[in-house]
């Protein structure tokens, strides 16, 4: 009925158009054939002198809504519901789940004695601490479907690169969605970090236990920071090496951001290279919270960045403090004056 009324609209306002026309007569025809004669009664039978762009306001248009989409809430269920009883003792955030509708479908589907349990005494055997599964299930709800047999074959790859029963923990805990990666992926991960930068074993356990989701980067993210700190920052292999695993985010670090906060450390701090590769770190900062702080320490007199020399002031300590303590500690003022010196910003 509304794709009758669209067309008798145009067709009364003087278009001419063969197509339109056509439509009309097999759409009027359609409706005869059905027996819905009263539907013509919609075509005025002289033309209107009206816009194609008006507004028709009897034009029924509920039904081009975007569909709602699909939710799901947990707290209908939670008095009758054995499983969410446990996983809400457990500190697992239903409501961070419920927004995505799979996995809240999922877990709701699950038995706790049968699906649930034997995974969280699993994690628990193998390193997760028990204050920390409610954090481990909200992260990845999907660690249920997979069978337990593959948990243990992706940790005793873990143990055959040597990653000791420490870093295991470290890993999983961290990145809970580790032990949802099949060997032949993490291996390829590894190898690809290990022969594109020339690391030992010991680079790589270092790095992936410091930021374990290194496994889930993608390899062009890994390839344009790459070449950012090697080409951009002019960093030689052993260089490049030495910061790339104290620091591995900055591996997966928006490269924009990196480079803005390198150029600024360089060009306006007058900082050599030499002395960011001790303070890696400070990289990992935004540009303004440096600018800020330094531009006030420079009005101050107190900018004094040379370990060798009085007054050393630590790049880290402008980007890594709170303000009281950075008033305290570094620029020797109260709050109260840097607060007012970032409102005359």
């Amino acid at each position: 009925m509304n794709s009758f009324r669209i067309i008798s609209r145009l067709l009364n306002v003087g278009n001419t158009n063969p197509e339109f026309r056509q439509a009309y007569v097999c759409l009027k025809s359609e409706l005869f054939k059905t027996g819905n004669r009263c539907l013509c009664s919609v075509v005025p039978s002289t033309p209107v002198d009206k816009s194609p762009l008006d507004v028709d306001e009897n034009l029924d248009l509920s039904s081009y809504g975007t569909p709602a989409l699909p939710s799901f809430n947990f707290a209908a269920y939670a008095d009758k519901s054995e499983l969410l009883q446990e996983l809400i003792k457990l500190g697992v955030e239903l409501y961070k789940i419920e927004r995505n509708p799979d996995e809240a479908q999922f877990l709701a589907g699950l038995d706790y004695q049968k699906n649930v349990k034997p995974h969280l005494m699993f994690l628990y055997d193998n390193g997760v601490p028990a204050d920390k599964l409610g954090a481990f299930v909200t992260k990845n709800p999907f660690i249920f479907k997979e069978d337990l047999l593959d948990l243990d074959v992706r940790l005793n790859y873990l143990k055959s690169k040597k990653f000791t029963t420490d870093m295991i923990s470290t890993i999983i805990t961290k990145y809970p969605r580790w032990l949802s990666f099949p060997v032949q992926h993490i291996d390829k991960q590894l190898g690809y970090l290990q022969q594109t930068f020339n690391l030992k074993g010991d680079h790589i356990r270092q790095m992936v236990t410091q930021l374990p989701r290194l496994v889930a980067a993608p390899k062009r993210r890994i390839m344009v920071n790459s070449f950012v700190l090697r080409e951009e920052m002019m960093l030689d292999e052993h260089s490049l090496k030495k910061m790339i695993t104290r620091v591995p985010s900055l591996l997966i670090k928006d490269e924009y951001t990196v480079m803005a906060t390198f150029d600024y450390i360089t060009k306006k701090m007058n900082i050599p290279v030499s002395l960011i590769l001790k303070q890696p770190n400070v990289l990992l900062s935004r540009k303004f919270i440096l600018r800020e702080r330094h531009q006030f320490l420079r009005m101050l007199g107190r900018d004094q960045y040379n370990p060798l020399l009085p007054g050393y002031i630590p790049l880290l300590s402008l980007v890594l403090l709170k303000d009281n303590e950075f008033c305290e500690k570094i620029a020797k003022v109260s709050v109260e004056t840097y607060n007012e010196y970032l409102k005359s910003l």
